[in-house]
């Protein structure tokens, strides 16, 4: 009996961990422009996904981001 009992415990782990897997999204650094100055903060938007890089200096002082394309 508490063989079975683990089994069905151990699989209802798996199936909760199956369940809760989540899909890619890959975010393109360009897309608010290439070769220019950002700004302190920049959002970028993906399939309703939104990511907000901030630029800091070591000590803490924000300082602006840049994006830059080079072949």
């Amino acid at each position: 009996m508490k063989h079975k009992f683990t089994t069905m415990i151990m699989a209802l782990a798996a199936m909760g961990a199956l369940a809760t897997q989540a899909n890619a999204v890959t975010f393109d650094f360009q897309s608010n422009g290439s070769n220019m100055d950002l700004g302190t903060t920049s959002t970028f938007t993906v399939g309703g996904f939104s990511l907000t890089a901030s630029g800091f200096l070591t000590n803490g002082t924000p300082t602006d981001l840049y994006a830059k394309f080079t072949l």
